[in-house]
């Protein structure tokens, strides 16, 4: 799931907690989003020196490290978030993200999705 979609559940009460996986060579982030009371959430970034899926079926053990951790409103997260996409695509175009991602397009509906639901909230 990517992290406009973790977003928008959230966002719409559909979940409590979400994961977002920012795969890297070797290893990767794991972001994980969790409300709180009222519309606090909390906010968790960790570090893992394996893929999930590997680790698991290999039983290869996982060191994990925790790199951030904070609280926040949902609603200033997912702003502040758009906020810094609009100023990333402000700065690069849509064919400057696909050259750098090689694999995958930027998420346009994705993202518009997300926008829509903050001003609906």
């Amino acid at each position: 799931m990517d992290l406009f979609e973790a977003l928008v559940k959230l966002i719409k009460g559909e979940s409590d907690r979400e994961k977002v996986v920012f795969l890297d060579e070797p290893g990767q982030h794991i972001l994980i989003i969790s409300k709180q009371k009222g519309d606090m959430i909390s906010v968790e970034i960790f570090w893992s020196n394996t893929y999930d899926e590997i680790g698991n079926q290999y039983n290869v053990p996982n060191k994990i490290e925790i790199l951030y951790f904070d609280t926040d409103t949902l609603k200033n997260f997912a702003s502040v978030v758009s906020t810094g996409i609009d100023s990333l695509l402000g700065r690069h175009t849509l064919a400057d993200y696909k050259e750098k991602w090689h694999t995958a397009a930027f998420p346009t509906e994705s993202y518009d999705n997300l926008k829509q639901t903050i001003k609906m909230r």
